[in-house]
């Protein structure tokens, strides 16, 4: 068996690292040999082993140690690998060189008792350098993979045992770590969890959670949390996401006027929005009975709140005698919800260790609202509105956020049915507003109502919409155009499945993880981020370590933010609306290089201006590039500011597609001994097979357009390789002027050298 760890010299920019799989059941002295030849160190210093935020040492022989500390012969890697997140090495403590220990996963076949690095990135530091912040850029030595294995396979290591001091050490750490564990802190995990338990109900309703997580608290907002807070520790017992909850049901003590009187103001006035009620000058308590007295006119109200599985469920919930039991399904817990939410019922729990308990008490009048719709009249009204709350979802699904004032109109042009106005407003405020969670946000200065998706910032949209002067209709989208729970975003833009097929092979992420940064990534594009934005929120989690990667995910993120509908443009992409008007797609948020700091290089792409990062995505989406394509990718490589990997890289894959092969080839070359980059390695060693199978050294062009095989055997006349007069001058060479300076610094560029 063996370890693959990731090795990161920290604080290195680009980082450097080594992968290395090293057998099982070594000492720690034992992987400070490793790490000494994978990084090229000589040993000269004194170092350590440490644990992020524990007080636990493993010192070198013969070294004392501060805390609790064990001998590194004395202690084997495999037990403290489990227990911990990362170990740091520390080399020669005046110059810190710091490297933090990752394993990655295990390898159950491996045989062998040798270490072996795997992949690495970064040449070696050399000793005495003075660190990371002291050190000059030109202090490192090359490192040759193959060299360091070989020594590494002379080193035939032998298992060990961790002494007894050692496992005592392990001991005091899982102690440690237990009463971290505070009452705060596991309050702050408990909502945490409970966040994604409430993230992943389908009907969750979003003023509940803003109510929870902005400490808004009301009575019936408790109720609320008590409940998913029951339910979430019932999943954690019953160690299963499909649980079930026992629930006693006990003798009203309360009417519905009475439980609305536990809403706050705020709840109680969205609540009478939803039920197209105008409460004026009236106080809590009559608008309390003005709900209550809506509810007794209009029963079906409880229809347009609760699907007709849900109602079936709460008719049959009603029915159980009192002190009697029922076991629900964790999806049925939505019904519990919603009769919060509309003052039919409440909920008190217990999580008491010996007596936890879920008690369910009905309004004493409920009877009047649940037994008035009769089992006839139920089944009509669902048999005529199930389609029509289906299709208003996926209208709002699709633009995210609309005009109420508009939604009929669209409505009716979509799906070709005109609804009467009260029967579109009771299906959007009740429906998709009360039960799915929508928003209602009334813009200030026009006082227009608009009807959001719950993630949306409503108020990011609306100041887009008056920044970039948004005054065209909203966009018509054919039925079968429509985003739907069968088909959503990542089905229905092609774009949006190369992005997920793109983070799929790049990176071994999970299902759970993928839906996550997709919906994420979603959300960033509907709220109008920006390509910048979002390429620097998903580099915090991914690592992009080659000119490669990252030309293709930059060239991805625009593709995704120029061409998927947003909300601020009415239902156009940036790339519809840009033909429709005639702004530049920049100019409506593409590219934001305000939020980049100040170092360019470190922020590459973005070291040159939004039109000409544009017209670079544009030539990098063709097929096959022009003559034409190449002039102005080098144009817009000589006019940068800075030296950019990437637009190099950029104009080598024009001149690949303008099937000029020597070129890309000369430019390749030149960048992969500045740089090192492993993409530009593969992309060369791709290029260099291709030439071989082939059967030409040089001149891509000379046999890309022919027709057929035999073509190829044709006399191609003498092909002259190029040659370079003068012996060149590297980048970080000194400039042959005799300024001192390096030739980067000073003549490079100015065609006085070659």
């Amino acid at each position: 068996m063996a370890y693959i760890i990731k090795v990161t010299l920290e604080d290195t920019h680009p980082p450097v690292w080594r992968r290395i799989l090293v057998p099982d059941a070594i000492s720690f002295q034992d992987l400070h040999e490793i790490l000494q030849m994978a990084f090229g160190w000589d040993d000269y210093h004194m170092h350590n082993f440490t644990f992020p935020s524990r007080n636990i040492e493993i010192t070198q022989k013969g070294e004392e140690g501060y805390g609790n500390s064990v001998e590194e012969d004395k202690a084997v890697i495999d037990d403290f690998m489990k227990e911990c997140k990362w170990i740091r090495y520390t080399y020669d403590f005046g110059d810190d060189w710091c490297h933090k220990i990752v394993l990655e996963k295990t390898d159950m076949e491996y045989q062998g008792r040798s270490a072996t690095v795997l992949k690495a990135k970064g040449d070696n530091f050399e000793e005495d350098s003075g660190g990371i912040w002291g050190g000059e850029e030109d202090s490192r030595s090359p490192f040759h993979i193959e060299e360091v294995n070989a020594k590494l396979q002379k080193q035939k290591i032998s298992k060990k045992k961790s002494s007894k001091q050692a496992l005592d050490l392990i001991q005091i750490m899982k102690d440690l770590d237990s009463l971290k564990s505070s009452k705060k802190q596991f309050r702050k995990d408990l909502k945490d969890m409970l966040q994604e338990y409430l993230d992943s109900c389908e009907e969750t309703i979003e003023n509940v959670k803003a109510a929870f997580f902005d400490k808004d608290e009301s009575k019936r907002i408790q109720m609320l949390i008590q409940l998913h807070e029951y339910a979430w520790m019932e999943m954690v017992n019953q160690r299963t996401e499909n649980f079930r909850i026992s629930i006693n049901f006990h003798e009203p003590v309360k009417s519905m006027k009475d439980m609305l009187l536990d809403f706050s103001e705020t709840e109680l006035a969205d609540y009478g929005q939803c039920l197209q009620i105008e409460f004026g000058e009236k106080t809590t308590e009559q608008r309390a009975e003005t709900i209550v007295e809506a509810f007794a006119e209009n029963p079906k109200y409880l229809l347009y709140i609760f699907t007709e599985e849900e109602f079936a469920l709460l008719k049959k919930l009603f029915a159980i005698p009192y002190r009697r039991s029922y076991e629900i399904e964790r999806d049925d817990l939505d019904v519990l919800s919603k009769g919060i939410v509309t003052g039919v019922l409440d909920v008190e729990t217990s999580n008491r260790l010996q007596n936890k308990t879920m008690r369910i008490r009905f309004a004493s009048d409920a009877a009047g609202l649940i037994e008035k719709n009769t089992a006839d009249e139920i089944e009509k009204f669902y048999k005529e509105h199930s389609q029509i709350f289906e299709n208003l979802s996926s209208l709002l699904m699709t633009y995210s956020m609309l005009e109420v004032k508009t939604i009929g109109e669209l409505y009716a042009e979509t799906f070709g049915q005109k609804l009467e106005a009260a029967e579109l407003r009771s299906c959007i405020y009740l429906r998709i507003c009360l039960a799915k969670g929508a928003r209602l946000i009334t813009e200030e200065d026009t006082k227009s109502v608009y009807l959001a998706v719950p993630e949306l910032d409503t108020e990011e949209i609306l100041s887009e919409i008056k920044e970039y002067d948004v005054t065209v209709p909203y966009k018509k989208f054919r039925k079968k155009e429509l985003l739907s729970s069968a088909m959503g975003f990542v089905d229905r833009y092609p774009m949006w499945r190369e992005f997920v097929a793109y983070m799929e092979e790049g990176y071994d992420i999970t299902e759970e993880e993928k839906n996550v940064l997709n919906a994420r990534t979603f959300m960033s594009v509907q709220n109008g981020a920006s390509v910048t934005e979002i390429r620097l929120d998903i580099e915090q989690e991914f690592e992009f370590d080659n000119v490669v990667l990252k030309t293709e995910f930059w060239e991805l993120l625009t593709d995704i933010c120029l061409n998927t509908p947003i909300p601020a443009l009415k239902g156009y992409s940036r790339a519809e609306y840009s033909k429709l008007t005639g702004r530049k797609p920049w100019e409506l948020g593409l590219y934001d290089p305000d939020v980049l700091g100040e170092d360019l290089e470190e922020n590459w792409l973005y070291g040159i201006s939004l039109d000409q990062q544009y017209e670079l995505y544009r030539i990098m989406k063709k097929d096959k590039n022009s003559a034409l394509d190449v002039k102005a990718v080098k144009k817009i490589v000589d006019d940068a500011t800075v030296e950019l990997v990437e637009l190099k890289y950029m104009l080598a894959v024009a001149y690949l597609k303008n099937e000029d092969m020597n070129k890309a080839e000369r430019l390749l070359t030149e960048l992969y001994r500045e740089t090192k980059d492993e993409g530009i390695e593969e992309v060369l060693s791709m290029l260099h097979e291709v030439k071989q199978q082939v059967g030409l050294e040089y001149g891509w062009q000379s046999y890309s357009g022919r027709e057929s095989r035999s073509e190829w055997d044709k006399p191609m006349g003498e092909v002259v390789p190029f040659r370079r007069e003068k012996e060149k001058i590297g980048r970080n060479a000194p400039c042959p002027c005799g300024s001192g300076k390096k030739f980067k610094q000073c003549c490079m560029g100015k065609g006085i050298y070659d």
